[in-house]
């Protein structure tokens, strides 16, 4: 458990580091960026936690701290149809339209 606690704050600091960089970079060059959560994981509770947990921090980061757009893309199921291939680690059809139509909305409002 110990191990898997640092592993996510050590990958949480770098994730830190990199959107700062991708922020600064967008911002010196006008670009207006779109940050993505991570999708649910329901094949492994240990994975699915992983990522609710980075996307409650991403979400305050990038929305608080830097005022960017912030997608969040959890979630097993969608107007009752489940997201994911019987594997539960591959989103399928439903799953990447639901994606598809979460981005394209961001995008359409820029």
């Amino acid at each position: 458990l110990g191990y898997l606690v640092f592993n996510t704050v050590f990958a949480f600091k770098i994730y830190k580091k990199l959107i700062t960089s991708v922020v600064e970079f967008c911002n010196n060059n006008s670009i207006n960026i779109i940050f993505t959560g991570p999708i649910s994981r329901p094949v492994n509770s240990i994975e699915n936690f992983t990522s609710v947990i980075f996307d409650f921090y991403m979400n305050k980061l990038i929305l608080n701290k830097y005022n960017k757009t912030y997608l969040k893309l959890l979630g097993t199921n969608h107007n009752s149809q489940y997201l994911f291939c019987d594997d539960q680690i591959r989103a399928n059809e439903i799953g990447h339209q639901r994606i598809a139509n979460i981005l394209f909305n961001a995008v359409k409002n820029i």
